[in-house]
């Protein structure tokens, strides 16, 4: 394939605007129509765009002049569009959360892989700053071999899109620990190894609405012997997104994200840490980026920078962390290849 990666987004809602916005930036996609039920949204961004629009998505798939399709509709409607996606012939790049539940996850792998389909999953903070850079130190060995990873992410209040009634349930939106903390999840997967155990105290202290915790402290043992711990809240009224990675030789401490805040690094045998201004770092716009790594993926025939497995990985360690919570038990994960 020499053309552009034709993509058909699903749902014009704010992600699906932001993937049609970001895939109109890039050489190698773009966006070739738009499908969303409600009828004056999906119009509004198809002509945006200047491609047809669909009030059906299954329609989309039969119609549509289309190589891909970027989901980004509520978590619960993954698996299904997915699985119509991979039938059809459709590379598949799937927001986060992946799906609500293991077994959704295991479903839209094995269809994709059948289909001979590209399926990535969008772990956008793997392209921000200062998630990038935090990376590169760790995987270069600044600090040498990661031994304690902690991140933060902690808000207040869930008005405003936060509001709409979805997200209220756990099996439609995978809560607080997927619709939001997918990324964090992900990113301390991304820094300590895959996940051997999980526990967690978590529950619900000022959202009565929610069916899940909105408070969580997450424990987790890698395989490699690490651990690590998220701390999550969209009960706090102090807000704050930061972490640190601790290593053999060293360890780094940031704090913020975007061009707003710092990243701190020192070695055990520096005297003063190095700052990082994230306002000086330069970082791709995460979203265009992200899309662009999936069209490269499916015209070369690679491997997605995000695969499938990272994203029930993902999914597999939130989901263990509310049985943990529930159960007050260590839940052990499987080993997965």
């Amino acid at each position: 394939m020499n053309e552009p990666v034709r993509i058909g987004v699903i749902g014009a809602g704010g992600m699906g605007s932001s993937h049609a916005q970001g895939i109109k930036t890039l050489q190698r996609a773009r966006v070739a129509a738009v499908s969303d039920s409600d009828e004056a949204r999906g119009r509004k961004l198809a002509g945006d765009m200047g491609v047809p629009w669909f009030g059906d998505y299954q329609q989309m798939l039969r119609e549509g002049e289309i190589d891909a399709v970027s989901i980004a509709s509520p978590p619960f409607m993954h698996k299904e569009m997915a699985l119509a996606a991979s039938a059809a012939g459709k590379h598949i790049f799937c927001e986060k959360p992946m799906a609500v539940n293991v077994a959704d996850c295991e479903a839209m792998i094995q269809a994709a892989q059948q289909a001979g389909v590209t399926l990535m999953v969008g772990q956008v903070l793997r392209f921000l700053m200062p998630f990038l850079k935090v990376r590169e130190l760790v995987d270069g060995g600044a600090i040498g071999r990661p031994i304690g990873v902690e991140v933060t992410r902690i808000s207040g209040g869930s008005g405003g899109v936060w509001s709409v009634p979805w997200r209220a349930h756990l099996e439609q939106s995978g809560g607080l620990l997927m619709e939001i903390n997918a990324h964090e999840i992900d990113l301390l997967r991304c820094l300590g190894g895959d996940v051997a155990s999980v526990y967690a105290e978590a529950d619900n202290y000022v959202h009565p609405d929610a069916d899940y915790p909105d408070l969580a402290f997450v424990l987790l043992r890698f395989r490699n012997g690490a651990i690590g711990s998220l701390y999550s809240s969209n009960a706090c009224p102090l807000g704050e997104t930061s972490g640190k990675v601790q290593g053999t030789e060293g360890a780094i401490r940031y704090n913020g994200w975007g061009k707003r805040g710092s990243i701190e690094l020192r070695r055990m045998r520096d005297s003063e840490p190095t700052v990082f201004r994230l306002e000086e770092l330069d970082a791709p716009p995460g979203v265009a980026y992200e899309l662009d790594r999936f069209a490269e993926a499916v015209l070369t025939g690679t491997t997605p920078v995000v695969t499938g497995l990272d994203g029930l990985k993902v999914v597999e360690i939130a989901r263990a962390a509310y049985t943990s919570a529930k159960e007050h038990r260590q839940i052990t994960l499987p080993e997965r290849d």
